[in-house]
């Protein structure tokens, strides 16, 4: 195949010898490919379908085309819950082994450069097309959105099956699945990353590297005693961001509390795309989640829907316990960004920019706790958000992390959220002086940000250290209360040019009809130039009482509504 593209391939493009075209026998193009092992493609179900269908591959560098068939384990197309759509082929004629591709595990997270290389109708030997992975999408978060780099720039048939690369490192981190665009610009395609491949295709581990996401040691273990579905509930939440989306979460699992150590583990299993080998815990469709059965809960019945994390919701579990920090942030950075060169882990992890949610089993355990949260602060500072467990709850280190993690942060965070809130509580305070000269019956200024700022300085004057406890519990409600006074000042301001905006349509509408009233050359109907006057005289002369006005308009509309029907056209006799 012929390499005509929109982007120059780099060296490793030119390294793409697993890249295949997939045709029907008579010759039309169905989509791509990515050739594993010796004999063995992976596409699309849709675009091999149906099953029992024979198809030519061709493979990068031409040659004679391949015949293939669907492997009697490799069928999974598109599930009732529109899941799965992913097919393995068997190639008739072996290939050579170094030519194939090695599927990589990287967490697909935002932001990430990738390119896909696709057979659109028009380019029959393909083109590059270049996105940004944007988050989780499609059905059951099984899909990853990726926008284009530049507008204009999308996929489209052809490209289905194809191979997703990152950028950065040239792994190959999922397949092509489908595309929307409008007939515009406007346009994003999908992918199913490799892991989302596994859980599917699990025969195809042996042509799959890097980092599983969870250690085996924190996989659900069967014959475990049921969760307890409050904290479930909290994990959930917090995974899914649903209540509670704070950058770090803190909580203590003793070893013998059995019912919380279950629900982690479960929480985990179901949050990952590819649940660890032996884990009981699966994902299930929000449908059955809905009705509160049994399925919902993945193994456990009569567990509510709030207990189950969305999938691709967690991309790292691991478990820190007799680990050094060199030992956890090489774990960190071997699934962030993969091994991509002979830098320390903590170098990669600061250029890497790719922002993870972690869970981080045994904090206090770890072979220096202290040390280790000095690398937790830094993947916060990456953007990355933390689940952190403890085991006991008198370490040492649980209160250091929470001063540190959590309190410090927080009140930074507080800090900069109120000087926001002033800001807009300043400028709706002027606008607000603005319209009240010309609009009655205006909503108080909003006044909050300084009785606040005053609380805050309080809760500075605390200990972190000392008093983290007390300000772990605190600092969430207040924070929420400086929010919800941002929502109050906003809400002002948009009520203010609501009331503003409507007493300019009422003039609007008053002059609108006066003119047709000219045009119809009743300018001197007595009622309606009654009409006028009084409407003329709430929306113009002094602060607008808006409910007279509105009744006014209105009369002055029937009135002129009256005069032009009803009245006789001088020139004619005629009764308009």
């Amino acid at each position: 195949m012929g390499d005509q593209t929109r982007i120059p391939a780099d060296h490793r493009a030119a390294e793409e010898t697993w890249r295949v075209r997939i045709r029907s026998v008579d010759g039309g193009i169905l989509g791509a490919g990515i050739l594993l092992g010796t004999d063995a493609v992976l596409t699309c179900a849709h675009v091999v379908a149906p099953a029992d269908r024979r198809v030519l591959v061709d493979l990068a560098g031409g040659g004679t085309p391949v015949g293939a068939r669907v492997r009697e384990d490799g069928w999974v197309p598109e599930l009732d819950d529109h899941c799965g759509d992913v097919a393995l082929l068997r190639l008739e004629r072996p290939q050579r082994a170094d030519g194939a591709a090695r599927l990589y595990r990287l967490p697909p997270s935002g932001n990430r450069r990738v390119r896909m290389y696709g057979y659109p109708h028009g380019l029959d030997d393909g083109m590059y097309v270049q996105a940004r992975l944007a988050g989780t999408a499609g059905p059951r978060w099984e899909w990853v959105q990726m926008d284009p780099e530049r507008p204009g720039e999308l996929v489209q048939r052809g490209f289905s099956g194809a191979a997703v690369t990152d950028q950065l490192s040239g792994h190959v981190i999922g397949m092509v699945v489908g595309f929307f665009h409008d007939g515009s610009s406007l346009g994003a395609s999908f992918m199913i990353p490799t892991e989302t491949i596994l859980r599917h295709l699990p025969q195809v581990r042996r042509w799959v590297d890097g980092e599983e996401a969870v250690d085996v040691s924190l996989a659900s273990r069967p014959g475990a005693r049921p969760p307890d579905p409050d904290f479930a509930a909290r994990i959930a939440g917090w995974l899914g961001g649903r209540e509670d989306a704070s950058a770090v979460r803190i909580t203590v699992v003793e070893p013998t509390d059995a019912t919380r150590s279950t629900a982690l583990r479960r929480a985990i299993g179901l949050a990952v795309r590819e649940p660890p080998p032996g884990s009981t815990a699966r994902a299930v469709p929000p449908a059955a989640a809905t009705r509160g059965t049994g399925a919902a809960a993945g193994t456990e019945p009569g567990l509510p829907p709030s207990t189950v994390p969305p999938v691709g919701s967690l991309d790292l579990a691991i478990d820190v316990a007799g680990r050094t920090v060199g030992e956890v942030a090489t774990r960190v950075a071997d699934r962030m960004v993969g091994r991509l060169d002979a830098s320390s882990p903590t170098d990669r992890i600061r250029v890497s920019a790719v922002p993870l949610t972690i869970l981080v089993d045994g904090v206090d355990d770890a072979v220096d706790p202290m040390a280790l949260l000095g690398l937790l602060g830094l993947l916060v500072a990456q953007g990355c958000r933390l689940l952190l467990v403890f085991h006991r709850s008198t370490s040492p280190s649980l209160r250091h992390a929470e001063a540190e993690l959590v309190v410090r942060p927080a009140l930074a965070r507080i800090a900069d959220l109120l000087e926001r809130v002033a800001a807009v509580e300043e400028e709706v305070r002027r606008r607000r002086a603005y319209v009240a000269r010309r609009v009655a019956d205006v909503p108080p200024a909003p006044d909050t940000a300084f009785g606040l700022r005053i609380g805050l300085t309080t809760l500075r004057q605390a200990d972190p250290l000392r008093d983290h406890r007390r300000l772990v519990e605190d600092l969430p409600r207040y924070e929420r209360a400086a929010l919800a006074a941002r929502a109050r000042a906003e809400e002002t301001g948009r009520r203010l040019e609501e009331l503003l905006g409507r007493r300019d349509e009422l003039r609007g509408r008053l002059g609108a009809y006066q003119a047709m009233l000219a045009d119809h050359g009743r300018a001197e109907c007595l009622e309606a130039a009654t009409a006028y006057r009084d409407a003329h005289h709430l929306l113009y002369d002094g602060r607008c009482d808006l409910a007279a006005a509105d009744a006014a308009v209105a009369a002055f509309v029937r009135a002129v509504e009256h005069c032009v029907r009803r009245c006789p056209d001088p020139g004619t006799g005629a009764t308009r």
